[in-house]
């Protein structure tokens, strides 16, 4: 794998370098790696080399467990707005970048949230699955957002509360609305009855409930 600033990433490029084309910025759940969440997305064929896709890692917090610092306790201390930012520009500076868009699981899509409201004129949308909004709402993002979520969900309850990981969640619904600017928000054809929390069963639900798959939905909300 590449390295930037001292991490290693995943970038997969387009077919044709001298075209424009989206840049897709892939955010993994907590304890897992970028890696496995490029295997488990399983969106890099749909695209067809027409997106850059990046899936970056986040560092070990104090337990030894990979997370990003969302807000809500997650791996204080590390200044993930700040890499995100400047990893986006190196990949602006080197490509023909038409928007950027980011793609989460939990503890990545809250990550995602935060890069929205820390740098919302920076990301055209973001594809969120299973996470929710950590750090107070100033409403300036202005671009698109879905939220997929697992009705059985019991990491980060739809209602809110404390989930069995031990950390306190706002309701998912009141945080999605708190975009109050954005272009769009899919909340409601996001909830899926079957699904807990796991990307798995996330996965799984979208087919069996949506009648598509999941790397469909991601092509669809970017390329759109």
């Amino acid at each position: 794998m590449p390295i930037y600033l001292n991490r290693e990433y995943i970038l997969t490029m387009l077919l044709d370098s001298n075209k424009p084309a989206p840049l897709i910025v892939c955010l993994h759940g907590g304890t897992g790696n970028a890696d496995s969440f490029k295997y488990a997305l399983g969106i890099s064929n749909i695209f067809n080399g027409k997106a850059i896709i990046a899936y970056l890692n986040a560092t070990l917090n104090s337990s030894g467990n990979s997370a990003w610092n969302s807000g809500g306790g997650f791996n204080s201390g590390v200044d993930d707005v700040g890499y995100i930012e400047s990893f986006v520009s190196m990949i602006k500076n080197a490509k023909k970048v038409t928007d950027v868009y980011l793609v989460g699981h939990s503890n990545g899509a809250m990550m995602g949230y935060r890069m929205l409201i820390e740098k919302p004129h920076l990301f055209k949308g973001l594809f969120s699955m299973s996470g929710d909004v950590m750090v107070d709402n100033n409403g300036l993002f202005t671009g698109k957002i879905k939220h997929m979520h697992g009705s059985l969900d019991e990491n980060v309850p739809l209602e809110g509360g404390t989930g069995i990981n031990g950390f306190i969640y706002p309701p998912v619904e009141n945080a999605v609305y708190s975009f109050t600017n954005a272009e769009s928000i899919e909340f409601e054809n996001g909830l899926l009855i079957s699904a807990g929390h796991p990307l798995s069963e996330i996965k799984a639900a979208i087919i069996s409930e949506k009648g598509t798959t999941l790397p469909d939905l991601i092509h669809d909300f970017v390329m759109g």
